[in-house]
């Protein structure tokens, strides 16, 4: 029996292959950024597929994982493996930041390649990661507009497809966890929350079943110490980041249902978290930095209780962080991501380092805060003072 090597594996969208190639070569989006020249937030968005490369760092990707580009889409080696290509690399070449009809062109050309291959699980994921992108309401990156209705429904044939295959072996397990992720956010988001719940069931309920948490049992059998600190402090740094995410999203959910200081003590628990993690290093929270981190969650509970001191004193936190993040990703120069700054016994040794402080500087800062700034849930705070002062300071930054 032939031993497949991770290469190898024939699935993977685009993003899914970028992210699986990077934690096996050990480099931190920060270090793969610097290779290619973009930002890591770049990397990010590519990898939580809500951004895409630019064709032109098709080639340079696939040269610093040292692989070859068929495998960065994910191509099974087939007869139709170039003709695939093809099509993957002419559709995402169209895409272009900001304008909604190139990634409606692109997700039609990755659509005829479904038609002429269906059985291509390169085609079919990256398909399906596209179109789930132009319909999801909450995505404020693209929008279908009256085509919306129907690309749900050409994702949702798409990811059963997938799961079809991967029932007669022809698709990995990724492939069809990454299509039942899909059919969940397709049926919530059409409000068929019976069929969203069936399929969100047949994920594991154990937050502990994961591949670094055995990995590391198996190695300390072995006695391989350092892969096993890895496999669990990479664990850890997943774990972390779910609870946070979570965390936040219950948050959420306390404050719309009007459980105002239940929202607030779930926020500013979370703080309590990574300060415990981090200790006096403490770095501002993860979660969702595009849309709002917890700093924002935690100031726009605040306004709801009536409590506009400390919401923006919530606010001018989240630009001291800001500040600090960018100070310390400054002062890196190439360094270890765990020995910069924020460091943890925990997280030390995991596989890709530290990707919650991340390379940051200013320039993103600014405007992704300013972007938090100007969002509806800010408007109460728009005109007082500390926020003007405040929007100067971010302006003034170099």
């Amino acid at each position: 029996m032939e031993i497949m090597t991770p290469d190898a594996r024939p699935s993977g969208s685009l993003g899914k292959n970028i992210r699986r190639l990077r934690l096996e070569r050990n480099l931190t989006q920060e270090e793969l950024a610097l290779r290619l020249n973009v930002t890591a937030q770049a990397v990010s968005k590519w990898e939580n597929e809500t951004g895409m490369p630019d064709i032109s760092q098709i080639v340079p990707l696939a040269s610093v994982f040292g692989t070859t580009t068929d495998v960065l889409f994910g191509l099974d080696g087939r007869a139709e493996t170039e003709e695939a290509f093809r099509i993957l690399t002419d559709a995402f070449c169209d895409i272009q930041p900001g304008k909604p009809e190139t990634a409606l062109a692109a997700y039609d050309k990755l659509l005829a390649g479904v038609a002429k291959y269906p059985g291509s699980i390169a085609l079919l994921e990256n398909c399906m990661s596209l179109g789930l992108s132009l319909v999801m309401s909450d995505n404020g990156r693209i929008d279908a507009g009256e085509r919306a209705g129907r690309i749900a429904e050409e994702c949702e044939r798409q990811a059963l497809s997938i799961l079809s295959c991967a029932r007669s072996g022809e698709a990995g397990a990724d492939a069809a966890m990454h299509a039942r992720e899909v059919l969940i956010f397709l049926y919530a988001e059409r409000g068929d929350f019976a069929r969203a719940e069936a399929e969100a069931w047949k994920f594991p309920t154990r937050s502990d079943f994961t591949c670094g948490s055995h990995l590391g049992w198996v190695n300390a059998k072995r006695e391989r110490w350092d892969k096993a600190q890895e496999n669990l402090s990479t664990d850890l740094f997943y774990v972390l980041q779910h609870i946070e995410d979570s965390a936040a999203r219950l948050g959420q959910a306390y404050l719309a249902d009007g459980r105002i200081d239940e929202a607030i003590g779930t926020y500013e628990r979370i703080f309590d978290v990574l300060r415990a993690v981090y200790r006096d290093a403490c770095p501002w929270p993860y979660h969702d930095f595009d849309s709002g981190d917890v700093h924002f969650l935690l100031a726009e509970a605040y306004l709801a209780k009536g409590d506009r001191d400390r919401a923006v004193a919530c606010i001018e936190e989240a630009v001291r962080s800001a500040e600090r993040l960018a100070d310390e990703a400054g002062k890196a120069d190439g360094r270890s991501p765990g020995g910069v700054g924020f460091d943890s016994p925990w997280l030390r040794m995991c596989a890709w380092g530290t990707d919650m402080r991340g390379a940051f500087g200013l320039e993103i800062a600014r405007r992704k805060l300013t972007g938090k700034l100007n969002a509806p849930a800010m408007e109460p705070l728009r005109d007082d003072p500390r926020i003007v002062a405040l929007v100067r300071q971010i302006e003034a930054w170099p």
